[in-house]
């Protein structure tokens, strides 16, 4: 067999590709040659700085012309994953029949290869032999195997269980939901097949799905344009659009839920579900399961296969099938044992907190040993960037590429909620757009500035598709572009940008907030807290120790730190700003009394670590969380 490896997926064609998938005993929708290729548009050709930089690596097997296996692989980081990894289950190296020499003559080209050093194949039945043979083959050829661990595999057999499947459509909580759902009007479902970008509402299939998960710790799937770019490849590509099946389940008329699935091989390929959280008591996720369901049972298919995913209603109603295994391939012993020791440790609870304790110690005795010479590194790299644009630029690229919202930031989005959609909303310091996502689909009119030329760039191109009307300019935020006086009844300003500013610009951009706003609209901004300077408050041992680190490098970085802390707002340097950038730090109360000079007046505090509101004023000189929020009213 003659191993090649390729760059491209033109190299192998769909017909050769889609030929052997439909001869692979663990065959799926995902293994195609069309949602494959669809992937790497959406994830691997991506242009966003925001997206992870992968490299395809296509290794091939043929016997003559006769193409024999494909193992579809991308690199990142010097790790090799499946394409399609994180967006799909059910992968696996693609064959025939399960030759052991076949998938070992893949692993000797592939050692030689000296651009990566570890393989983390994920989403591997354990029906497949594949993750049997690698874990034989990878130690003859030199290479360091290890199962990592095991994803059920949910879904719900049809064939010779018909009526089975019927009475459970018919009984139990699914038809009492349904009922319930069906007694605030008339219910309608439609199963779009083969539909076009006109028939899919894809704005309102992705705002749904984002303010579903917005109050999740964990941001949803369509936070990042990738992830949207590949659902409209599935209608862009003849094939997958053949396979593609979109239900929208409507309440009275308006779209209550939505379902982009596939059917392939008589297999009902359950995707990615989205509903209304305002019809959340409905149990409209229930209904849309049921209808979805109902449809494979009609249209004869053997299976209905969930991908993985924590949705409630999988695990409430479907079967357990199997496993998804991950297996990780080391290049190297020590990678391997490394490996193994820290998942070890990890498994028990007082070794893994010994672990994490003595690291954090460890840590913090190196700050206070080599605390000069951390602050003179961070100064010097400081000193060696261009403008504080770049240093913006670098540091906000961090916490954008998550895009989560904080948890302040879901706690007022769940309050404002039935209000946001009758408010002109302005987000000041939008950075790469990790709140407009969020905010700009659940406000009438959404205005956003920033002041660097390449965030707003970024921010606006990933906002076009979900929002017409969104407009992310170029402005300063003491002097807003955006409207005229009393135009916005809702002005988010998170981040640190307003503790960034002189303490004569943080007055006149908080007046510019106050002259933008109408009577009675709400400000919400975030602000860094003097009081969490101290050790006396800390939660842990963890939470002491990583203060301690905090308090000894900001001490080496700024005179008198105690003196500092005795007062009611002052200037600091710390690690947010290299420790070159000054930043304001302020007590609750000071920063109340501010805010009621200067004209705003319901002065709420959140606390940053929980994001719940601390109604009791008197807990406000407690408060020793790093970042507070805070809500007002002009």
């Amino acid at each position: 067999m003659i191993i090649k490896f390729f760059d491209n997926f033109e190299a192998i064609g769909p017909q050769a590709w889609d030929a052997l998938v439909s001869k692979a005993p663990t065959k799926s929708i995902f293994q195609t040659y069309a949602w494959q290729r669809a992937w790497w548009r959406a994830y691997g050709q991506s242009s966003s700085p925001l997206q992870p930089e992968y490299a395809l690596c296509l290794v091939a097997g043929y016997e003559g012309d006769n193409l024999r296996i494909v193992w579809p692989l991308v690199r990142r980081e010097a790790v090799f994953y499946f394409v399609g990894d994180g967006m799909a289950d059910r992968l696996d190296i693609i064959y025939e029949a399960a030759r052991p020499s076949d998938l070992q003559a893949l692993l000797a080209p592939l050692k030689e290869r000296t651009d990566w050093h570890a393989l983390e194949l994920n989403g591997i039945p354990d029906t497949s032999v594949t993750w049997r043979y690698l874990k034989g083959f990878s130690r003859a050829a030199g290479l360091f195997p290890m199962s990592v661990s095991k994803t059920p595999l949910w879904g719900i057999v049809i064939h010779d269980r018909e009526e089975r499947v019927r009475r459970h459509l018919h009984t139990g909580s699914l038809a009492k939901h349904a009922g319930i759902f069906a007694s605030k009007g008339k219910v309608s479902a439609s199963h779009q097949e083969a539909p076009d970008h006109a028939g899919v509402p894809w704005k309102n299939f992705f705002t749904q799905h984002i303010h579903r998960w917005s109050l999740r710790s964990m941001p949803g799937m369509f936070v990042k344009r990738a992830a949207r770019d590949l659902c409209r490849y599935y209608v862009d590509d003849p094939q997958l659009r053949s396979s593609l099946i979109f239900t929208t389940l409507c309440l009275n008329g308006q779209p209550a839920a939505y379902h982009a699935g596939f059917l392939y091989d008589q297999v009902f390929y359950w995707h990615i579900p989205s509903f209304d959280l305002s019809l959340k008591r409905l149990c409209p996720d229930d209904v849309l399961w049921r209808e979805v369901v109902a449809y494979a049972y009609k249209c004869g298919c053997s299976q209905v296969a969930f991908t993985s995913s924590d949705e409630p209603v999988v695990r409430r109603f479907a079967d357990r099938l199997g496993t998804a295994r991950t297996v990780k391939i080391f290049r190297l012993r020590k990678e391997e044992w490394v490996a193994r020791w820290v998942r070890w440790v990890s498994k028990i609870p007082w070794v893994s907190g010994f672990y994490r304790m003595a690291s954090s110690l460890l840590e913090a005795l190196g700050a206070w040993i080599y605390r000069k010479r951390i602050v003179k590194q961070a100064r010097l790299q400081m000193n060696g960037i261009d403008s504080f644009q770049d240093l913006y630029l670098q540091r906000d690229m961090r916490t954008s590429a998550d895009a989560n919202l904080f948890k302040p930031e879901a706690e007022i989005i769940r309050r404002l909620r039935p209000e946001l959609k009758d408010m002109s909303m302005l987000d000041i310091g939008v950075g790469y757009g990790r709140t407009s996502i969020y905010f700009a689909s659940m406000v009438k009119r959404y205005d956003a500035i920033d002041h660097v030329p390449a965030m707003v760039a970024i921010a606006q191109a990933d906002l076009d598709d979900l929002k017409e009307c969104g407009n992310i300019v170029l402005a300063d935020a003491r002097q807003v572009k955006p409207g005229p006086a009393g135009t916005y009844d809702f002005i988010l300003f998170a981040g640190e940008g307003l503790d960034e500013s002189s303490a004569e610009d943080r007055v006149r951009i908080l007046q510019e907030i106050r002259r933008v706003g109408r009577e009675g609209a709400l400000v919400f901004f975030s602000s860094r807290n003097l009081q969490s300077l101290t050790l006396k408050t800390a939660r842990g041992a963890l939470d002491f120790i990583s203060r301690w680190r905090r308090r000894f490098l900001m001490s080496t970085a700024n005179d008198n730190l105690y003196r500092s802390r005795c007062q009611e707002s002052v200037y600091l340097f710390d690690a947010s700003g290299g420790y070159h950038l000054p930043v304001y730090y302020g007590t609750p109360k000071e920063q109340s009394r501010v805010l009621k000079e200067l004209g705003f007046h319901d002065v709420r505090v959140f606390s940053g670590r929980s994001g719940l509101e601390v109604r009791d004023w008197r807990r406000w000189d407690k408060l020793t969380d790093e970042t507070l929020y805070y809500l007002c009213r002009v």
